[in-house]
């Protein structure tokens, strides 16, 4: 267990995640501030995980940290390799933040991301900074980009991060920036009492894009820009990484500072089926979503909607005590129902013309041995 907080803690302070821990009070509310005014404004942009660096906690739960950005190295665009490398564009709503990414090429299990920040101050001016601040940064991919107005029409952002620690280790974290002036700071989110870093999530990739098949990433740290709600991704560990289960700590945002909500529960808040412990397998076709979750006694449960409807609705179909098998060399889970036998993951080796193998997934549905059902799962770039 020490190997993982010393993980997290490096990464924090190589790549600024600015999320530190406050003193534990039994009554002290759990919420962010992002109400900065008296925000402290430090010159070294280098994080330091033991709090220094002009970075005070007080313990205080309206305390909030700043950090200025403008001391990162200047570039240019012609610094951005939009010409040897693949740089993933992620933009602001509002067109005034912008972050470009792309792998250098360099490390191996554990990549090494360039990554850099353009921004438009209140001149007009655009400013471009190197998001590496010291030797050995890894960087990161910027995911996505959430635009949010305060009750006194300040704008600040939630920027959704990830990177790779190994083949499997996974990481995910969100950075909250403002742009004040000619100048971008990062703003530090409180820690809630749990001790862990709220916004930050170390978690098992291979599990998660086969649990979620491949959807998992748009899930995880979801910000509702109806609702105001921020959805952070709840692990358990059955092992090491520790794996996301598709429940989610609640921050509704008020206007000014995020608020967390009462209860853990999934994104999409269908009540009727919320008493599960992890999702097993999210399985979309043509016509349905399938989702399999484990229950906590250990129960497999089948719910599926069509696919016109959302998972906060009914679920058409719900069955209890399925089972986990092994198709073709590939998990599946197979539930029955008044005689009707419905398989999540009937695995299918299809060699094409290229002369490769490739694995086909369906849902399929039979009942005296005659197929009712065959169809194929959906990846997410379809």
């Amino acid at each position: 267990m020490k190997k993982k907080k010393y993980t997290i803690i490096i990464l924090c302070g190589t790549m600024a995640l600015m999320i530190m821990g406050c003193n534990g009070n039994a009554n002290t509310t759990h919420r962010i501030n992002t109400n900065d005014t008296n925000d402290e404004v430090v010159a070294d942009s280098i994080i330091d995980p033991s709090g220094s660096n002009g970075i005070v906690d007080d313990g205080s739960e309206e305390s909030a940290k700043v950090v200025a950005l403008s001391q990162l190295q200047q570039l240019s665009m012609s610094d951005i390799p939009f010409k040897t490398k693949e740089v993933k564009t992620t933009k602001s709503d509002d067109g005034r933040l912008t972050f470009y990414c792309w792998d250098t090429e360099e490390g191996g299990s554990m990549p090494m991301l360039g990554w850099a920040c353009e921004y438009i101050g209140q001149s007009g001016k655009k400013h471009l900074v190197d998001m590496r601040q010291e030797e050995g940064d890894i960087g990161a991919w910027v995911h996505s980009i959430y635009t949010i107005q305060k009750n006194d029409k300040s704008t600040f952002y939630l920027v959704k991060c990830r990177q790779q620690l190994s083949g499997m280790d996974g990481f995910i974290w969100v950075n909250t920036y403002k742009i004040e002036g000619d100048h971008l700071y990062k703003i530090a989110l409180s820690d809630d009492m749990e001790g862990d870093s709220i916004f930050s999530v170390e978690y098992d990739m291979i599990d998660w894009y086969d649990a979620a098949g491949g959807f998992g990433q748009d899930w995880a740290f979801h910000y509702d820009e109806v609702k105001r709600d921020l959805y952070v991704p709840q692990t358990k560990e059955y092992g090491f990484p520790p794996c996301i289960t598709d429940r989610y700590r609640v921050y509704h945002f008020d206007g000014n500072q995020f608020v967390r909500q009462p209860n853990v529960r999934p994104h999409w808040g269908m009540p009727l089926i919320m008493d599960y412990e992890r999702l097993v397998k999210y399985f979309p076709t043509k016509d349905y979503t399938v989702r399999v979750d484990q229950l906590v006694d250990g129960t497999l449960r089948y719910a599926s909607w069509k696919s016109s409807n959302e998972m906060s609705s009914t679920p058409d179909i719900i069955i209890l005590g399925g089972k986990e098998t092994t198709i073709n060399y590939s998990k599946a889970y197979v539930f029955v129902n008044d005689g009707v036998e419905y398989t999540v993951g009937y695995n299918e080796n299809v060699k094409a013309a290229d002369g490769y193998t490739y694995s086909h997934q369906y849902l399929l549905v039979k009942k005296d041995g005659k197929v009712l059902l065959k169809q194929e799962k959906i990846d997410p770039e379809t």
